[in-house]
């Protein structure tokens, strides 16, 4: 598999340009049909398949294991980049109001709920309302690099683990985002864009090669870096990166001074949901229960102090 031998030969640009180009082959020939809806394809009961489950991504699979409630039934795809956009932002709100440790303290809170109700306001300001419609097409939401498998020069052989594979707007299509080896929410911009471009170039000659006059993706593509779909993109399917995605990639996109301004906050927070200081008193009391359940199953008379505000370490209703 390609995370066995990347790091110690990420810097042969031979590599890098047979890997660019079979991601490049892959990315176009998915995307190559546009398709009617957002969603997933499922194999009904009389063998047929069907675009007809919702999009069924890393992130609603891990909710749903973690028993928060989701307001994206199964059956239910989506006509819309807008309603799309909505639905999946709500995973993250229900994340927050239903994960017992959601948030470490009032002030974790606030930020949290100053930043979700803002990444709603914004995603109008960033996709296209042309494309809200169309195009749609089916793209690898977890195309990291233990999923695919190559040969001694990194041409792909295989890709692994399809499952959450769905359709999307095309504006959420991008380049991988591990191209230099950093996580999503601390990926180094000037690093990043070059691989980028190294990686565009490819996808643009493959294009041309193989469809002739057609450009629509290598148009779009680029545009999501420079408009900020490609941070946004990133941001959605993140649970842990959501945050500091919009707070570094996004918030200064439109006013940089609000990251240090209190009054910011302060605003923004309680329009999240209604009675908002009932909702931060509601969630300190859920973490300190949590904390209470941590102690008696684990036998510990304190616990220790570790910021694991959006992840789901342990749920007391489960044995």
């Amino acid at each position: 598999m390609l995370s066995r031998t990347w790091e110690d030969r990420r810097s042969d640009a031979r590599l890098r340009t047979n890997l660019y180009r079979g991601l490049s082959r892959i990315l176009l020939d998915m995307a190559r049909i546009p398709l009617p809806r957002i969603g997933s394809f499922i194999i009904d009961d009389h063998g047929y398949i069907q675009l007809s489950n919702r999009p069924f991504t890393l992130a609603v699979a891990d909710m749903e294991n973690c028993n928060i409630p989701l307001n994206m039934p199964r059956e239910v795809t989506f006509s819309s980049a807008d309603s799309y956009l909505a639905s999946a932002i709500s995973l993250h709100d229900n994340r927050l109001r239903h994960q017992p440790n959601g948030a470490i303290d009032r002030q974790d809170c606030i930020d949290q709920m100053s930043a979700l109700t803002m990444f709603r306001v914004v995603a109008s300001r960033l996709f296209k309302p042309e494309l809200s419609h169309c195009p749609f097409v089916y793209m690898l939401n977890d195309l990291h690099r233990s999923n695919i498998l190559v040969d001694k020069d990194w041409n792909i052989k295989y890709v692994i683990d399809l499952e959450w594979a769905c359709a999307k707007p095309i504006e959420m299509l991008h380049p991988p985002g591990w191209l230099t080896s950093q996580a999503v929410d601390v990926i180094y911009d000037d690093a990043y864009n070059k691989q980028r471009l190294e990686f565009m170039s490819i996808l643009q000659e493959e294009e041309q090669r193989i469809y002739g006059g057609s450009d629509s993706i290598s148009k779009t593509m680029p545009q999501g870096w420079s408009n900020g779909t490609f941070w946004y993109s990133l941001a959605l399917q993140s649970q842990t990166g959501v945050f500091s995605i919009f707070y570094d990639r996004i918030q200064p996109r439109f006013e940089r001074s609000h990251a240090t301004d209190s009054n910011f906050y302060r605003i923004a927070y309680p329009y999240f949901t209604m009675d908002a200081h009932a909702f931060i008193a509601h969630k300190l009391q859920q973490r300190a229960d949590y904390g209470k359940q941590l102690r008696i199953e684990f036998d510990m008379p304190q616990l220790p102090y570790i910021y694991f505000s959006n992840i789901l370490l342990f749920s007391a209703a489960t044995s």
